[in-house]
């Protein structure tokens, strides 16, 4: 059975911070994540996780908000698609932070 929250849910009280929990949950399923890539919540947290699939990574990297891109090209697991896509940002935040992960 897969979960399903669907975004205007989240005018309901409590559920955002539910999901920003979610996010954050080390045991929290690959899939979850990916649907999380998309949901209307502070992605910040999740685009920080060593164990992003990359799919959400994907998603991350085109999120409206620099502070989740520049959060996601800090996390040196991110796949090298995903690099390519955050050495062309639009803000020289996230190009600054991506090439201080470089090795």
């Amino acid at each position: 059975m897969s979960a399903s929250f669907d975004l205007p849910a989240l005018a309901q009280p409590g559920l955002e911070a539910l999901l920003r929990g979610l996010a954050g949950n080390p045991s929290a399923p690959p899939e979850v994540l990916v649907r999380l890539a998309s949901a209307d919540i502070d992605r910040s947290a999740l685009a920080r996780r060593r164990d992003l699939p990359a799919n959400a990574a994907a998603a991350l990297a085109d999120d409206r908000d620099a502070s989740v891109r520049s959060e996601l090209a800090s996390n040196p697991n991110i796949p090298p698609a995903v690099q390519i896509v955050l050495a062309d940002d639009a803000d020289p935040r996230v190009r600054g932070r991506l090439a201080e992960g470089a090795e």
